[in-house]
């Protein structure tokens, strides 16, 4: 088996390193410039033909200080286009397993309504809808995924807070990085489908018109138009 773990060195990546039995490809979690990006991609590219899980473990929780907006920018990069770029490139690898399966960890986004002209919050922000912004993007981008991909087993997890990233006071309302990785793998294996998002209490509905696949295309559309244009800046 072959696992590759998006965000090795945080908790979450650790934990799941450490239950894991194969092969495992360790990726940072961020990158400065999509460039850098790029060149890793094409690396693990060349030095692999398959992969059997995806997991994407770097996990933030909505804060103030994440959702500030000179913060907001770099984590739209790290926690939105990274992952999207990650998830659409390994799936020519991912497509090689016969049980392909991806696993984000990230707080579930809810029925927050999109501007699809300004994902980046460039005109639109605020810090609450900040807050969710992030979340509701992957929901979506997973979504996509499974639309085009639907023989990829797609899961999106909200583990809530993890103890080893939070401070004290906090840590007495989280759980640690091996028992979210624990919940979710529980979750996916007592859970049907080929495209999940949930959490430690259940399953969230995802046959509500909040993800339905056409905002979900018309989210995959806008990404990729604004990676075009990235990638002709040279940013």
């Amino acid at each position: 088996m072959t696992t590759m773990i998006i965000g090795a060195t945080t908790a979450l990546g650790q934990a799941v390193a450490q239950q894991t039995n194969g092969t495992v490809i360790s990726v940072p979690e961020s990158f400065d410039t999509l460039q850098q990006l790029q060149q890793m991609i094409d690396e693990v590219k060349s030095q692999h033909t398959h992969i059997d899980t995806l997991y994407f473990c770097a996990y933030d929780m909505p804060s103030k200080q994440l959702t500030l907006l000179d913060h907001f920018e770099e984590s739209f990069f790290r926690q939105y286009i990274t992952r999207f770029l990650w998830l659409y490139s390994m799936a020519p690898l991912l497509a090689n397993s016969d049980t392909p399966l991806v696993i984000s960890f990230h707080p579930n986004g809810g029925d927050e309504r999109l501007n699809f002209h300004d994902i980046e919050l460039r005109n639109s922000y605020t810090q609450k809808l900040a807050a969710k912004h992030i979340p509701r993007l992957l929901d979506l981008a997973l979504l996509h995924f499974h639309e085009k991909f639907d023989t990829i087993r797609t899961v999106a997890f909200d583990p809530g807070a993890i103890k080893e990233e939070q401070n004290f006071l906090m840590k007495l309302h989280a759980i640690s990085a091996q028992d979210a990785v624990q919940h979710a793998q529980h979750f996916v294996e007592t859970h049907t489908g080929n495209m999940l998002i949930g959490n430690t209490k259940g399953a969230v509905d995802i046959t509500t018109h909040a993800y339905h696949p056409g905002k979900a295309y018309e989210l995959y559309m806008e990404t990729h138009r604004k990676l075009t244009i990235r990638k002709q800046q040279g940013v």
